[in-house]
């Protein structure tokens, strides 16, 4: 089995290499860089958009051909580590540390001074996504933010009121249970739900806890909040029947009603829908709505999630300089503007969200209420927290996993939350045992992490570079928690 696999990872490495010899440019006076990434029509749009923009600057004229063959991040890794990775290579969500960890990334920061796209452009939420162990790795193309948008129309119908901004868990239990009694009277299977889903992430963390510890060298579910996480999520399902089921949505299928959380969210099954900026784009394609945006509810610190799509350059690329232009471009005010106009995620750089364009698109006033709010939510809003120590693909299996079985009532909450933590943190054990540079690093954090927990036990401000986790770096400020620098 051992020799299979080595010869099938030998296969494919020839493979990419062949792949990339063969690519050669059709004019040899114009450079051709390869950018891995998805080949979408707003992509496209992107390109075309970028090649005007590179002419009226005067910059050099280059080809950029998008490929999206090998997006999947096992791809991206194997040719990169071959020596044969794309001029530009997107990471979505939680790929930068993986990728950066292998060396393949160029550390960008002399072309970002140059080009100005520095850290400092975008939104300092997510500067950790893409500045890692002091290296710039990339700079981001969009800045998701996670919300509720919210049907007005639907609420005014069954004589709802508007959610508040930063409402409590126990006000949105309340306005779930209200708005199920008035929609769903009659009827003798429920076809109207008050959302479509609850993120546990943002929930968790309104209670104070991560999925890691302040170093992220160990999985800390198995507790109080990790449990209620976990019992609020079943009983909103099950018992008040705020959110669906597998089987409604089972039924909606059956039906030959498209599933689609958007579609079933225009057609009014839910009153409020989990989504982020760019889900608007969808939502223009039909009937206006009336909507405003909401962040989830909270059990005591109001936060959000955002997520990122950067850009880096690949470390053995031929073209760097040239690669720079484009990260310079999604700094410029062109892009910013397209995508303010698109709403195809957030503008990467804040400042174009204060624009009327931004808070009051023309065409769309029934948006009105919600592109100021995402604005603001972009504020409180925490990245995922990616431990280096078990790959997120992983990681986030088994917290899936454990949560099904708990709303299958396979195990209770606290069994749930319990297992899941053994289990992520034997990945980690794993991971850290197979690799001597994780076991130096992993003992290092852990270092770290002794003191921290010496720190508050003593109950004395903890300095925030000891911590590497997003959420506690950002949640030890607001508790006052964290020396002052």
């Amino acid at each position: 089995m051992k020799y299979t696999l080595l010869s099938l990872l030998g296969v494919l490495i020839l493979a990419t290499v062949v792949d990339r010899i063969s690519r050669r440019p059709d004019n040899a006076d114009r450079p051709v860089l390869y950018w891995v990434t998805d080949t979408s029509a707003s992509r496209q749009a992107e390109i075309e958009l970028f090649y005007t923009w590179l002419e009226e600057k005067g910059y050099p004229q280059f080809e950029i051909r998008l490929d999206s063959t090998n997006k999947d991040v096992s791809k991206k890794l194997i040719q990169g580590i071959s020596g044969v990775g794309a001029d530009l290579i997107s990471m979505a969500r939680d790929e930068a540390w993986l990728l950066h960890a292998t060396g393949m990334m160029e550390d960008l920061l002399p072309l970002a001074t140059k080009h100005g796209f520095t850290v400092d452009k975008a939104w300092p939420a997510i500067s950790d996504q893409f500045l890692i162990d002091g290296q710039q790795v990339g700079f981001p193309r969009g800045s998701p933010v996670q919300a509720y948008l919210v049907n007005l129309e639907l609420l005014e119908t069954f004589d709802q009121p508007i959610p508040s901004r930063r409402w409590t868990i126990e006000e949105f239990e309340a306005a779930g249970k209200a708005f199920m009694a008035a929609a769903n009277t009659g009827d003798s299977r429920q076809k109207v739900f008050f959302c479509d889903l609850v993120n546990i992430l943002t929930l968790r963390r309104s209670m104070g806890r991560s999925m890691y510890n302040e170093t992220m060298t160990r999985c800390t579910l198995d507790n109080a909040e990790g449990a209620r996480a976990l019992r609020l999520l079943y009983q909103w399902i099950y018992e008040d029947r705020i959110l669906p089921t597998q089987a409604d949505l089972d039924f909606f299928a059956g039906n030959d009603t498209n599933t689609s959380r958007i579609q079933l969210f225009k057609q009014g099954r839910y009153a409020l829908l989990t989504a982020a900026r760019y889900s608007l784009v969808q939502m223009r394609d039909g009937p206006a709505m009336r909507m405003v945006a909401r962040v989830s509810a909270h059990a005591g610190f109001p936060n959000g999630l955002i997520g990122t799509g950067s850009i880096g350059i690949y470390a053995k690329s031929e073209h760097k300089e040239l690669a720079a232009y484009l990260l310079e471009f999604f700094a410029s005010e062109t892009y910013n503007m397209s995508v303010v106009r698109s709403s195809d995620s957030m503008p990467p750089v804040p400042e174009y969200t204060a624009t009327e364009e931004y808070l009051r698109p023309v065409d769309y006033p029934g948006e009105w209420g919600v592109h100021e709010e995402m604005a603001d939510l972009m504020e409180i809003a925490i990245p995922p927290s990616v431990s280096p120590f078990a790959l997120p693909s992983s990681a986030n299996r088994i917290e899936r996993e454990f949560r099904y079985a708990v709303l299958a009532s396979v195990y209770s909450p606290e069994e749930g939350a319990a297992l899941t933590e053994k289990f992520i943190n034997r990945e980690i054990d794993l991971n850290v045992s197979k690799n001597p540079q994780l076991q130096r690093k992993h003992a290092r954090l852990l270092e770290d992490q002794a003191t921290i927990d010496r720190l508050r036990t003593a109950g004395e401000p903890v300095p925030l570079e000891l911590i590497t986790n997003p959420f506690y770096r950002v949640y030890y400020v607001a508790q006052g928690w964290a020396a002052e620098s």
